[in-house]
């Protein structure tokens, strides 16, 4: 079985700029106990504590990398402008007939019952009439 390369190694088939590789080199060479914090800095060309402070963000940001994420895609612009203007226009428009519906149900509760569109069928005054019976003298 082949012998896995060392993680430093790793880090030049990394996309990224050239300073910030080098400096993950040191920090895993650090973790690694291959060199100690003073020569860090002094490869580096850094302060000790620049140096714990650049060893802080790279560990806060390896958390925040390997921490849970949500299972799918990630919502993302919509790659065909007029897809992105077609749906804002239909959520326009859909907003629009909530408006208008509550319109209707608000002009339905508040119309007088002289003024309704619909007579009542229970009502006498709307009953269909039986013509009279006319009776031989």
């Amino acid at each position: 079985m082949a012998r896995p390369p060392a993680p430093s190694r790793l880090v030049d088939t990394l996309e990224g700029d050239d300073l910030a590789k080098r400096r993950l080199k040191v920090f895993l060479q650090i973790w690694q106990g291959e060199r100690t914090n003073a020569e860090a800095c002094e490869r580096l060309e850094v302060s000790p504590t620049t140096l714990r402070k650049l060893l802080a963000r790279a560990l806060q940001g390896a958390l925040e990398a390997l921490a849970p994420k949500a299972p799918g895609r990630p919502h993302g612009p919509e790659a065909d402008p007029i897809v992105a203007e077609l749906r804002a226009e239909l959520a326009q428009h859909k907003q629009e007939l909530v408006v208008e519906r509550g319109r209707t149900q608000i002009a339905l509760c508040t119309t007088p019952p002289a003024l309704s569109a619909t007579p009542d069928p229970r009502s006498k005054k709307n009953a269909t009439r039986r013509p009279p019976v006319v009776r031989p003298a």
